[in-house]
């Protein structure tokens, strides 16, 4: 952001580097000033440092344990290490403190839905929508709730409401309600709704991969390899994106490229029972009896142990 400068500036340009060694400095220089230690909590997090930020935002709050953004801050490093009771406790000493502050609200709503507790996440969620209805984060965390718990029309209806107030640059809540619409049955719009985050993020495989698969299944196997093939580009050690142009070429009739993908997402994720089953299939269909067995067997020895996935993994 232009005119910002200082540690808090690099973080703002995704320099969280920079942005550590100057809080560092800064920190050196007046320890006893929480707000320090607090953006440097932040640029941790950023980073996946999540013990380090920890560590900082436990020193913002002795430092300053009247400041909302202090509990905050450790709340956010708690969600980040799966400590979700501690961290919603945190959220809540935050909004004791100031009972309209967007970021504790948003971060307890996190840290109750990866906890499970989805009613209270909605509720919360519902309050930051009342207090800022024209914020389209609030509208898209409720949506990937809404998603959770397999509400697929909501979460239609709030993404879309997120897209409406931000509709120039927000791929997240493209492809969240493509997602939606693919349960729903609507792969023309799912279809629409990817290429959009695919124009904003070019090169983010999964949104390929998810075209694809709306492309498999209205018969159009051509545009779903393609689009299989730029996932695997981009990803190339994505075992699901090669099962998933397996299973096109096999519809094609294409069983030598079949076995192919279907062996190399076996190497990449070999506990996964399905793939097995799909390449004992195109084994059958060349006539090879004999390995599409071997394969079968081993899917089954996978599902009896309880190792398979789930597609969408």
């Amino acid at each position: 952001m232009a005119g910002v400068t200082g540690p808090y500036g690099h973080s703002l340009a995704g320099e969280f580097d920079k942005a550590i060694h100057d809080y560092g400095e800064a920190i050196r220089l007046d320890p006893a000033r929480a707000s320090n230690y607090r953006g440097r909590a932040h640029a941790y997090h950023s980073i996946e440092e999540f013990d380090r930020c920890l560590q900082d935002a436990e020193e913002a709050v002795r430092l300053e344990p009247t400041h909302a953004d202090s509990w905050s801050a450790r709340g956010e490093a708690f969600t980040a290490k799966g400590e979700y009771v501690k961290a919603i406790a945190d959220f809540t000493t935050a909004l004791d403190m100031c009972a309209r502050d967007m970021h504790a609200l948003l971060g307890r709503s996190d840290a109750h839905a990866a906890n499970g507790e989805y009613a209270l996440a909605l509720r919360d969620l519902e309050e930051a929508t009342v207090l800022n209805p024209f914020w389209p984060a609030g509208f898209e965390r409720r949506a990937r709730i809404h998603f959770a718990m397999h509400e697929y029309e909501r979460t239609v209806a709030d993404c879309t409401t997120a897209i409406s107030l931000y509709p120039s640059d927000y791929p997240r809540a493209y492809i969240l309600r493509a997602k939606a619409y693919w349960h729903l049955g609507n792969d023309d719009e799912a279809i629409a709704d990817l290429t959009e985050a695919i124009r904003m993020l070019p090169r983010d495989p999964y949104s390929y991969v998810n075209r694809g698969v709306a492309f498999e299944r209205k018969g159009a196997f051509d545009r779903a390899i393609n689009d299989y093939t730029e996932g695997i580009r981009l990803a190339p050690k994505w075992a699901q994106a090669y099962e998933a142009r397996g299973r096109a070429y096999l519809h094609q009739g294409d069983t030598v490229s079949a076995i192919g993908d279907f062996s190399q997402a076996i190497r990449l994720k070999p506990n996964k029972a399905e793939t097995f089953q799909y390449r004992a299939l195109a084994q059958e269909a060349i006539g090879d009896y004999a390995s599409a067995a071997d394969n079968r067997r081993l899917a089954e020895e996978l599902e009896s142990n309880g190792a398979s996935f789930p597609e969408g993994e």
